[in-house]
């Protein structure tokens, strides 16, 4: 897995039935918006090394070491990143942030990524005034909570057309 190394990352899926709802919305705002699809998730670290037995038996830890835990959202906000075009803002939780460290120890990885756990609704560029309108428009069809439900290891090789899941454990 050497030269996939760089391009693999950790994720955080919502359980269902949010996780269903949550690709529905990004389904549509895709749809509307011409902007790319992709699966629902938090990142919890990016740019993963080891081999692959390594990265899939650390998955397999990790995830059967972790409970179930909830995801609350405290809003919709956007930024002028292409990959943070629009996203639901989590709340920092205990639960959370201790994965995210666990998670750290377990996998070497790019440590000069930031986590700022969020849940993208859309990826692309769009001036300022669409994104607001969206964000109206979005009002209360999104969920204000969700249970964490799977870590998922995924290549990410290039754009969300490239991206695939290499192994994903349910927690607990």
């Amino acid at each position: 897995m050497s030269d996939q190394e760089s391009h693999c990352y950790l994720w955080l899926k919502p359980a269902e039935p949010e996780l269903s709802q949550l690709r529905q919305l990004i389904r549509r705002l895709s749809s509307v918006h011409g902007t790319p699809e992709f699966e629902p998730h938090v990142s919890l670290l990016a740019r993963l090394r080891g081999s692959r037995e390594e990265l899939m038996d650390g998955l397999h830890s990790l995830a059967s070491g972790t409970a179930r835990f909830p995801l609350v959202f405290h809003g919709i906000d956007f930024r002028d990143e292409y990959y943070r075009c629009l996203f639901l803002e989590l709340e920092q939780s205990p639960m959370l942030e201790n994965l995210h460290i666990r998670a750290g120890h377990r996998f070497p990885h790019d440590e000069s990524w930031r986590f700022e756990p969020h849940v993208s609704l859309m990826y692309g560029e769009l001036p300022v005034s669409r994104k607001q309108a969206i964000i109206a428009e979005l009002a209360d069809s999104w969920p204000r909570t969700v249970q964490a439900g799977s870590l998922a290891l995924y290549l990410a090789p290039g754009g969300p057309a490239e991206w695939y899941p290499l192994q994903e454990f349910v927690l607990g």
